[in-house]
Order: structure tokens, then sequence, then C-alpha cells
């Protein structure tokens, strides 16, 4: 018996040995240390212990394409896709993935090679991520929300000599790679441009006024651009092939950090992890199934927005594309796809709250994953929309998850059946995860507020050019193992949840105490009047820092003459709940909170908006109307 299988072996009857305790089958020691423990191993059989421990071991070996190429011949004559209105089989999608694999051996690309992409949410994203892998080459994946400056630094952060862009956000990025080619020595030598119209039949594309005015072309880099279906034609004297071999560990994908705290950085992602992730969701009780379908408007430069994707195709979930979601219509959207699936940020669960769409008998029992992430969810909004789903007939509760670009988008999730409220899940059994003393990387204990750690398949390979910045969150621990350091505070509870509390930079020390602005956020979001609430520290002379906190009310309550009345009643609020170190030094009420591009919480533009008015306003505990 070789030393893998042995290997395998030992691993695996340590893992049922631990499911075991953890069911209180058996009885024994334990260290009180989640990663040690594993006490989340007691919600999967051992069939599926078994299973991802072989295929982290010796499986996983297939790259992106192969593994999508798999699906296509599985699934054939299934719809793989919507866009539009207009729906696409496993086998045409993959016509159309080989077709653009030709075309990039005739352009030139090789194994190794560095292709740019910036494509929102439409077929052509699924084309290139696939035929890119096909022929060996790496996928560079950009942001077009991006500044022209950022766009530029990710440009010559990487040697393309082609990269895909689309006609709805061209200026902007072709005015960036006409920056990067006057600076730079290596040039990108052509550009295919990609149209909103180019997968859709020509009769809706008609009735969607989608015309030929969109290629109209005053760029500064037309002299090597090419038309999409221009670049098809020119891989038709191309052979058929296989998918090119990749090592498991071989790079496959370059995505950037939100940059919610610095400069993106390149994430370089293997075959392996998307394999991972994969592997992690069949075996996490979300009830995926052959012919359901997934609402997808996520980002797909995001980790997050290009696993899932690779997930449905693997699954046999039809993809429905949303290039661009307005959140005002977001109930619309529902109402008239009628997903299975579908993921997406807080703020879009909101919108089901409040619409006037969905009446008191509006049927959602279609809808059977609601899932979140990018940002935390308030405990409180999390009950209302489950029990606003469950009076609606859907068995659906709010799925939570926790993720990061550096893990490949997901590291642990809840479902309807394993979840709690205010938890964002248990690992995959791929991965693991501990909580870790900030100041000495000793792990803490159960309910213990530390530093979330996690390693495992999904961890990403590095910061590509970065060794800096790669050593400084994949660090070797006294286990002998690489773990990523997320930069998030969170806690594990004795059933193996993880909590998110807060990040790091986030946390502010208040006359000695440590504090977390998820403490505040959730006791204010109890009253029933706010809809939204965000609470940072800012400078203090004497405290060193004190907690201001903005809040959003619900429309029917945000009147001259209420607002003092429920000010009074959230500082109420917060003396019953709150450790006296805690209590607000200020409130106010504000029209909105600001997010990101990413559709997060924009902390740090609300600190400054908060400490800019904090100076006029410094009396403890005041109530401000701003």
């Amino acid at each position: 018996m070789s030393i893998k299988n042995v290997s395998i072996k030992e691993e695996k009857l340590r893992a049922f040995h631990l499911r075991n305790l953890a069911l209180g089958n058996i009885y024994g020691p334990l260290t009180g240390k989640a990663s040690v423990d594993k006490p989340w191993l007691k919600y999967s059989s051992e069939e599926e212990i078994e299973e991802s421990i072989v295929e982290s071991a010796i499986g996983m070996k297939h790259s992106i394409a192969e593994g999508m190429s798999n699906s296509a011949t599985k699934y054939a004559h299934l719809n793989s896709s919507r866009y539009i209105k207009s729906d696409m089989t496993y086998e045409k999608s993959k016509e159309m993935g080989d077709m653009v694999a030709k075309a990039l051996v005739a352009s030139g690309v090789k194994k190794g090679d560095i292709v740019t992409v910036c494509l929102p949410c439409v077929p052509e994203f699924g084309y290139f991520f696939y035929a890119i892998n096909k022929v060996g080459a790496i996928s560079n994946w950009i942001d077009f929300r991006t500044g022209e400056a950022e766009l530029v630094e990710c440009l010559n952060n990487v040697n393309s000599k082609l990269a895909v862009t689309f006609d709805g956000v061209c200026e902007k990025v072709n005015n960036s790679i006409k920056k990067h080619n006057d600076t730079s020595e290596n040039k990108i030598e052509q550009v295919i441009k990609v149209s909103p119209q180019d997968s859709l039949p020509l009769p809706i594309a008609t009735i969607m006024n989608i015309n030929d005015k969109l290629h109209k072309n005053n760029s500064p880099i037309k002299e090597i651009e090419i038309p999409y279906k221009e670049f098809l034609k020119k891989g038709k004297d191309v052979l058929d092939f296989d998918p090119v071999k990749f090592d498991a560990d071989d790079t496959a994908v370059i995505v950037y950090t939100g940059g919610t705290t610095g400069t993106p950085k390149g994430v370089e992602l293997t075959n392996k992890n998307f394999n991972a992730v994969v592997q992690g969701y069949k075996n996490s009780k979300i009830d995926f199934n052959k012919g359901d379908s997934f609402l997808h408007f996520l980002p797909p430069w995001t980790a997050y927005g290009m696993v899932i994707y690779y997930l449905l195709y693997q699954m046999g979930v039809k993809c429905i594309f949303i290039p661009k979601l307005d959140p005002a219509t977001y109930d619309k959207l529902i109402l008239r796809e009628r997903p299975t699936h579908t993921t997406g940020i807080p703020k879009n669960l909101d919108i089901l709250l409040g619409s006037k769409n969905i009446k008191a008998n509006t049927d959602l029992s279609f809808f059977k994953t609601a899932a979140v992430g990018a940002d935390t969810m308030n405990i409180n909004t999390e009950m209302k929309v489950n029990t606003f789903l469950e009076k609606h007939g859907s068995c659906a509760k709010v799925i939570k998850g926790y993720g990061a670009t550096e893990g490949n988008g997901t590291i642990a999730t809840t479902s309807n059946k394993i979840n709690k409220i205010g938890s964002v899940g248990i690992p995959f059994i791929g991965n693991n995860i501990g909580i870790f003393d900030i100041d000495n990387n000793q792990e803490l204990t159960y309910g213990q507020k530390g530093e979330i750690c996690y390693c495992g398949d999904s961890v990403m390979k590095k910061y590509y050019n970065n060794d800096a910045e790669t050593k400084k969150v994949l660090k070797m621990h006294d286990d002998g193992k690489v773990w990523m350091h997320s930069g998030d505070i969170g806690y594990i509870d004795n059933d193996g949840f993880l909590y998110v509390v807060g990040r790091i930079k986030r946390m502010f020390v208040r006359s000695g105490f440590k504090l977390f602005s998820s403490e505040i956020e959730n006791a204010i979001g109890s009253h029933y009047a706010v809809k939204n609430v965000a609470a940072v520290g800012v400078d203090d002379s004497i405290e060193g820092s004190v907690p201001v906190v903005s809040i959003v009310l619900k429309d029917e309550y945000n009147k001259d003459e209420l607002r003092n009345q429920i000010l009074e009643e959230i500082n109420d609020i917060c003396k019953y709940k709150l450790f006296e170190y805690y209590m607000p030094l200020n409130y106010r009420i504000v029209d909105n909170i600001p997010y990101t591009k990413n559709g997060k919480v924009d902390f740090m533009t609300l600190k400054k908006e908060s400490q800019e008015y904090l100076k006029p306003n410094t009396e403890k505990n005041k109530i401000n109307v701003k």
C-alpha cells in the first residue's frame, strides 16, 4: 500500500472519529479548538467525508475546460443559459466556446500566456472563461467600473498581448489600453470587442433595439480592435483539439481583490481551487438539481461570480445572465424569471421585503435558495426575510456564506437545513477554519473572538508578482500548515458555526476596550423603524475612538414629528443591549448609507462623513437629525 493511500486512510479514520465525537456516539478528549476538533463534521455523512478526502488527495486534477467539456456531454440537450429571452443548450454553448478557443489559437495564444478580459455577465464571459483555459492560457479578469488609473495598473501588472472588452464600457477601457500601450514595452496587440447583441438571435436583437450604432468606432485604439464575430472567423481552419493539460496547481485565473483597503491585488487561482469549491458545494446540502435555474448577475471579474458560473455548469443548472442589475427592479426580475436559486448582496433582499409588486398571495414556492454575500447581513433583516419567504410559500431561508477572493469566493456556507441566525455557516469539508489571537497566532477556543484564518484546497496560490503581500497573509503556523489570514474578526460556536464580527481594520479601541461596529448595528437594527444602520469609530482626543452611528429610517417613520422619539427609543435599546463602553457618542439620521462599487458599505467615506459631522456635535449620546 502506498504512503499516499495510508495517509488517506488515516485522515478518513481521524475524520470519522471526530464526527462521532461531535455526534456524541463516542466519548473522548477534545481540545476546544475548532480547527482540531472540527465539530462541523457531524453535519456530513461518512460517504461525503470520504469523497472529499479522496478528491482532495488524488482527484480534482482536471482543468476547468475539461470539467466544462464533460458537463456539456452529460447535459448536451439541457439548457445551460438564458440571455434576454434566448436559451442555449450545453451542446451549443460548448460549440461556441470551442470556436473561441480555435480563434485564440489562430491569434497565437498558447499555454502560459495571459489574456485580459473585461466583460459583464453575458454569455461571452462563459465562452472566454472556458476557451482561455482550454488553450492552456491564463485569464486576467478586470473590473470595468474601476477608474482609469487602476485599470492601467492592472494592465501594466501583466504581459497581455490580447484583451477582450465590451462595447458598453469601451471608452474608459480603450483609454486605459491606449495609456498602457503608450508607456509599456509589453503592448496589447489585439483587442476583441464584444457587443450586447452578439449572443442574440437577430429578431430579438431588433426588438431590443440593439443595432449597429454600437459598433461605430471612435476608439483611440481602433487599429488593433476586431469585432467579436470577425475574431471567431479567424479559427475556421483550426482543427478540433482537446483541452491543454494543466497541473492541478497551475494558475488558471487572475482576479483582483476589491481594493477597499488599498490598491487591488491580483489573486492567482488554480484549476484545483475551482474544482475544490464545486466539490464543497456538492456536499453543502444546498439543493442544486439538474434543470434548476440560477439568476446570475454577479460580476464575472469576481472570484465568486466566476466560480458560481463554473458550479452551475457542472451541476446542470441553467444560468440566467443579467448583464446589469437595476436594484429597483429586482423584485420584478424575480417574478418574471422565477429562478430556483439566486445570490446577491443584503440590499437585494431588502428590496423584496418592501416590494409593492409582491402581493400577500404571491407564490414564491419556486424559490429554493436566497443567498447573500459580499457584506454582513443584519440579523433582524435575516429573520424578516425568512418569515417573508415562508409566508409566500418558499422553503428557502437566507443562506449566508463566508469567503474572499483569496479563498476563491466561498470557504463556508449555510444551507436551508444547516443554518443559524447570524452565522455564515460551516466550512466545506475540504477547508479548515480556526480563530486565532491577533497578537500571537495562537488558536482560541469556542466563543472567543479573534482573526478568522483558513486553509484548504480553495485557498489561492499567491498574489501575482507580489511576494511581499503574499507573505503577509499566507503564514505557516505551529501545526505545519499554511493558513490564510483573512483580516476578519469572528468566532466559532460549539457546533462549528462561524460568525463574522467585523474587519480588524474596522475594530477600534475606546478607552482600552476593543469595539466591533456590528455589535452596535445589530442592536440598533432591531428597532422597528430602522431600515439601515452603520456604525464607525471616529477619532477622539480623550477616549481614542468613539462610535458614531448613521441611521436610515423606513419611509413611513422618516417624519420630523417622529424622529426624536425614535432616536430616544434607539438610545434606550443601546443602553439595554450593549456594554456601557459600546454606547454611541452620537446618532445621526441620514438619507442613505454610502456603498462601494462592489455593494459593500463604504466605511472610509462613512468615517470621514461622521468625523466631519461630529465636530459641532460632541455632546455624549447626543441625538441629532441631519
